[in-house]
This record gives C-alpha cells, sequence and structure tokens, in this order.
C-alpha cells in the first residue's frame, strides 16, 4: 500500500505504452511516469529508438552496434533499423526529488542502455544515503568497470553476475547489484544473509 514507483523511460512509444498497460491494470495512480532519460547532467540529447527491440532504445548507438553478434546477419539490419527522436534528459538527483521528496530508496533498478555511468554520476552526494539497494545491467568491461567502481564507493557488497547465454555469443553483459550502502538518516540497514 505505501509503495511508491518511479518509472523512467525516454522513448515515446514506449512512454505510451507503459501508461497504457497501466490504465488497463489499474496501477496509473500508484506509479509516476518520467519521460526522461537519465545523465550526469539535465540537458537534452538524441535516442536511437529500435521498433523491433524497444527495449535497446540507447543514447548510444555505437555501442549498441558492437552487440550485434548476437543476432545472424541477415536480421542484424532489420533489427539496428532506427528512428531517432530529441529527448529530456535528467539527473537521477532531479526525478528523486521531484517524485520522491525526502524517502529513502529502497531498490533503485537501472537498465538504461549504455548510459549506466552517467545516470549514476548524476545521483548528488546526499541523496546516494537515501539508496539502499542498486540493481543494474550493464554492458562491456570498461563500462563495466566503471559502474562498479562507482557502486563500491558507495556499497558494502557489490557482486556481478554475467549473462552466460549471452557470453557465448561473444558478448560481455551481466547484473550488478549492490547494497549495504550508507543509511539515511543514520538508521542501520536491515542485512540478510
Amino acid at each position: 500500500p505505501g509503495l511508491r514507483l518511479v518509472s523512467i523511460e525516454p522513448a515515446p512509444p514506449n512512454v505510451a505504452l507503459l501508461r497504457r498497460n497501466l490504465a488497463r491494470a489499474g496501477a496509473a495512480g500508484r506509479v509516476a511516469v518520467v519521460e526522461s532519460a537519465l545523465g550526469e547532467a539535465a540537458g537534452r540529447a538524441k535516442l536511437a529508438y529500435y521498433p523491433r527491440m524497444p527495449g535497446n532504445s540507447t543514447l548510444h548507438p555505437r555501442a549498441k552496434w558492437e552487440q550485434r553478434v548476437a543476432f545472424q546477419p541477415a536480421r542484424r539490419r532489420a533489427m539496428f533499423r532506427s528512428r531517432r527522436y530529441d529527448v529530456r534528459v535528467e539527473t537521477l538527483s532531479e526525478v528523486l526529488r521531484a517524485h520522491g521528496g525526502g524517502a529513502p530508496v529502497e531498490l533503485l533498478k537501472l537498465d538504461v542502455e549504455g548510459s549506466e555511468g552517467g545516470a549514476l554520476r548524476g545521483v548528488a552526494d546526499e541523496d546516494w544515503r537515501r539508496i539502499r539497494q542498486v540493481v543494474v545491467e550493464v554492458h562491456g568491461g570498461a563500462a563495466r568497470g566503471e559502474v562498479e567502481a562507482l557502486l563500491r564507493r558507495r556499497f558494502g557488497r557489490v557482486r556481478y553476475t554475467a549473462d552466460e547465454e549471452l557470453r557465448r555469443c561473444g558478448l560481455d553483459h551481466g547484473i550488478l547489484t549492490a547494497a549495504g550502502g550508507t543509511p539515511p538518516c543514520g538508521e542501520s540497514l536491515l542485512q540478510t544473509t
């Protein structure tokens, strides 16, 4: 009952579908939908929207193209055909302040297709203390290393789990989880083993 969800999505077709699905499920009043990308600083950016794989839409299409090895050559052209949208970019701290007040963030889940580092650098120092757990989808060694190092500075426990199926396709892709950070307002965090 007291749960508050904030969904941040920059691609206009995805936002329309999200709003329609929330309305059909009777959940529109419980989820704040923010039509924006996340970044280190506020502004505007060009989003590559892939109609055949909309969850892969990105501000970094060149990096996404490097993942083409996951598709058969005959399908690549169709899968990577994109439309461009000029989208708003906000920092995560701006979104937290606009939609969360000063409340703790029990779980921050990021799947931002190449913008992980920028999204996390967009969290102000004072807002990190509110975030209790993070789950981040990451792509590639250098990007993963940057995100992992950032999370290690903020959290006591950080773990990477590789996606073995994508690894067999030649892709370095997986999930970083982090917990045990600086407790908000001096509270202690519950830890489970």
